[in-house]
């Protein structure tokens, strides 16, 4: 559930982990613009055959008043991308976009124990990085977002949970092991870069969280330079078992 909903990938992802596992389920998108969310998210609870959902842009934050629990992680990082319903009543929301993205960095043979990372975006993906980053050992996380207020408020939480975490003055990617564009920018193909891909240090990593179009601007220049690059779409892919997990969906 989101807007816009043309670029997930959600579905083609699951709809194939579900028929290998034999299931008679299905996921399809739903665009709900947040005007309407709150009643969405009402008219959804009372479809007896759904289990729950993905929330993506723009609701990973903005859904929270609306639950009624968070999992551990969401609770830490201030923001959801799955939800489902509770025996009791009302939802409960959990944020795995960040440890599916550490998991597609690991798995790519990217450690990130000790290095800095620069997160370019501090919305529902880039606080979900934060932290799923920071579990990872990862060293100093600075924070850009052309919203100081947001920037600010996620580099409170990350220092709240002990994080050593700052406010970057600029998008500036100089002197960063790590650098990763947790915004939307890119999707669209007049869209600028997020930040300056001229200014990666050689050898410095640059992550991508945007999955259509596969290869972004970002992640060809990256690559045309000669930087390790990894591509948003190793977020989704690696964050499917703890989704089946969160549903109570058996692997296979």
């Amino acid at each position: 559930m989101g807007e816009p909903i043309a670029q997930v990938r959600a579905p083609m992802v699951f709809n194939r982990l579900f028929a290998e596992a034999g299931l008679d389920a299905r996921m399809v998108a739903f665009q709900v613009g947040p005007e309407h969310l709150k009643m969405a998210l009402d008219g959804l609870y009372h479809l007896a055959n759904l289990d729950g959902l993905i929330v993506t842009v723009p609701h990973k934050i903005a859904i929270l008043p609306l639950l009624a629990e968070l999992a551990p992680m969401a609770a830490r990082s201030g923001a959801v991308n799955i939800i489902k319903r509770r025996p009791q009543g009302g939802w409960i929301g959990e944020m795995v976009d960040g440890l599916g993205f550490a998991e597609g960095l690991r798995s790519a043979g990217h450690d990130v124990a000790g290095r800095r990372v620069l997160i370019v975006g501090a919305g529902g993906a880039g606080v979900a990085i934060a932290f799923a980053l920071a579990l990872h050992g990862c060293g100093e996380i600075s924070v850009y977002d052309v919203d100081r207020r947001r920037a600010a408020a996620l580099v409170d939480r990350l220092q709240a949970d002990g994080r050593a975490a700052t406010i970057a003055a600029s998008p500036d990617p100089a002197g960063f092991p790590v650098a990763i564009n947790a915004t939307p920018v890119g999707m669209k193909p007049d869209d600028p870069l997020p930040f300056d891909v001229t200014r990666v240090d050689a050898g410095a990593l640059v992550a991508e969280v945007i999955m259509k179009p596969r290869e972004t601007r970002l992640i060809e220049l990256a690559r045309a330079q000669g930087n390790p690059t990894v591509l948003g779409e190793r977020m989704l892919d690696y964050q499917a078992p703890f989704v089946l997990d969160f549903f109570g969906i058996r692997r296979h």
